[in-house]
């Protein structure tokens, strides 16, 4: 295959940006402008019963680069919401029209050509071409110039992963044409789209694809040395655990979130490579065949990545989900491989990991997407928002860490048990200069609970069959959280 003769579609959305307002000039630890899907920072409930401004767990966000308007996808209401423009957003701002439903109160699930179910990842291509990840439709939906079609049920042009509007299966073992749950898309200006098939842990590569009929075969894929392969979560070089996000620079390198493997993978000249080829450079692990999340985070560890985007300096940016922030790593193409991020947001430094609903902090960060004036959208799925970070035209000096010590905690017990019981309760202290505003833990992925008690907690951890991790962690009254604390069950 011929290499690209045009930029990617992320780098022709970026060109348009100003070239004194550059993503790259938000600061670590910056504050966003506003928030949709909530009235203020501070407030983070449910969109359900949908309104035109609300969210209900959104997952992805995209810009179309001819309109600047704004496309977020608000998974558990099945539909994609579309705002006017980057520019004209407020804090609480209803959208102006929605895809995949029949109005603004309505969220049920079909499959036919204008409904969707549970949608996830969103691309545009320099056309305006939406493409979307119809995750539990089990396809990806074709919208042609997107920011004009109608307000209410809008049909899409073009189907891919099922040979027609109306099925919706999961073909196991898969095959050239099949999907299983797709998370993220990708598009380039050569009309290459690039499909994120998380459930059968690959990236399907589809050719000159709004040319493509109804259920074509793929013309390549990576993760899997062949089409009818599903290998697994597998940890190595050539293989992808559960991608979610993917995005393409102007040199045809494809940034991809291997998402349950806590890392990113870079694959040069992605459009030419051959079935099943090896990576060409890794972050987020020290190696290929690493996969542990670092408890603390560091500038060069991840945990969960869920959304990738590059930016008109050349800076990738990833929602690292887990960790409950947003790393950019500036011109990443020279960065070597296990490289630490130059700035986070979400967070008040690299070390810490503190969900929170507020203006400053994150909760499960999965999507990340910049606009043509150099806006920085991130979605939240546990926060049921997105927000929105301004450049800068003259960076300032970032502001400082902050100097209050973080508190301590410590457990009452061994750190590695087995037990026969469903459930284990643990307990211990915690220590602050600042005080102890709450200690919390969370089993596996799942979010944060609070445990009982402060200076001394205690809590019951159900588990399951098999080894359990659980995190423990103090948060002080002045907002900073302890170096975790890791507990590993084995429950026979």
């Amino acid at each position: 295959m011929s290499p690209l003769r045009f930029p990617s579609a992320v780098a022709l959305l970026l060109a348009l940006a100003s070239p004194s307002l550059r993503a790259d000039h938000i600061q670590s630890f910056q504050k966003p402008e506003n928030v949709l899907g909530q009235v203020q920072f501070n407030a983070g409930g449910i969109g359900n019963p949908p309104t035109a401004a609300n969210l209900y767990f959104p997952s992805a966000v995209a810009v179309d680069p001819t309109t600047g308007k704004v496309f977020i996808s608000d998974t558990q209401n099945n539909r994609i919401l579309r705002y006017s423009s980057a520019a004209a957003l407020t804090t609480g701002a209803a959208a102006e029209a929605v895809l995949g439903q029949p109005d603004f109160t309505s969220n049920g699930h079909a499959t036919t050509p204008k409904e969707l179910y549970a949608p996830a990842g969103l691309a545009f291509d320099p056309t305006g071409r939406l493409w979307v990840a119809d995750t539990k439709n089990h396809r990806v939906l074709r919208f042609d110039n997107a920011s004009a079609k109608p307000q209410f049920a809008a049909t899409a042009d073009g189907v891919l992963g099922e040979p027609n509007f109306s099925t919706a299966v999961a073909t196991a073992p898969p095959t050239a044409a099949s999907m299983n749950q797709p998370q993220g898309v990708a598009a380039d200006a050569a009309g290459t789209l690039w499909v994120a098939d998380a459930a059968n842990n690959r990236l399907l590569r589809f050719d000159n694809a709004a040319a493509k009929a109804a259920g074509a075969n793929a013309d390549g894929v990576l993760g899997a040395p062949t089409f009818t392969v599903n290998i697994g979560t597998v940890t190595a070089q050539y293989s992808v655990a559960r991608p979610f996000s993917l995005v393409m620079d102007a040199a045809g390198t494809l940034w991809v979130a291997d998402t349950f493997n806590d890392r990113v993978l870079r694959f040069d000249n992605a459009n030419a490579k051959a079935n099943g080829a090896l990576a060409d450079g890794i972050l987020g692990q020290p190696a290929y065949d690493a996969s542990v999340p670092t408890s603390p985070p560091t500038a060069k560890t991840m945990n969960f990545p869920a959304g990738v985007t590059l930016d008109s300096a050349g800076a990738l940016w990833v929602a690292d989900s887990g960790n409950n922030r947003v790393l950019r790593f500036d011109n990443v193409t020279a960065k070597a491989d296990d490289s630490a991020a130059d700035a986070v947001l979400g967070q008040k430094s690299f070390t810490e990991n503190f969900p929170a609903t507020t203006r400053a902090g994150m909760d499960r960060p999965e999507s990340v997407a910049i606009s043509p004036s150099g806006d920085l959208f991130v979605v939240e799925v546990s926060n049921h928002r997105a927000t929105r970070f301004t450049p800068t035209a003259d960076p300032a000096t970032p502001p400082p860490t902050p100097t209050a010590s973080a508190p301590t905690i410590a457990l009452a017990g061994k750190k590695s048990l087995r037990t026969s019981q469903a459930a284990i309760t643990l307990k211990g202290t915690a220590a602050s200069a600042n005080g102890i505003a709450r200690v919390e833990y969370r089993i596996g992925r799942h979010g944060f609970k609070s445990a009982t008690g402060a200076t001394a907690w205690h809590f019951t951890a159900k588990l399951k069959p098999g080894k359990n991790t659980i995190t423990i962690q103090a948060i002080s009254s002045a907002n900073l959280t302890s170096a975790p604390i890791v507990v590993r069950v084995t429950r026979n």
